[in-house]
């Protein structure tokens, strides 16, 4: 079952960027920050059944990004600024 999870969680983060790369999607748009968000916990879930600890880490830190990406893009800012 991790494995479906993991491979479900880099479809969606390779679709967000897929969808990025090809201007379907904004770097602003709050499905890209919820598909990258559900992607890091998929493939995070999967890394932690395997005891992973820096794909963890990496995917924790990319699960952060997003929550922040939708936070930005939930209140209602054109861009998501450093």
């Amino acid at each position: 079952m991790d494995e479906i999870i993991g491979w479900i969680g880099v479809g969606l983060v390779v679709s967000a960027y897929f969808l990025l790369a090809t201007k379907k999607l904004s770097s602003s748009s709050r499905i890209y920050h919820l598909m990258n968000l559900l992607g890091a916990i998929g493939v995070g879930f999967n890394a932690f059944a395997k005891g992973a600890n820096p794909n963890i880490g990496s995917n924790a830190i990319w699960a952060l990004i997003a929550l922040y990406g939708l936070y930005k893009a939930f209140r209602g800012s054109k861009r998501v600024d450093f």
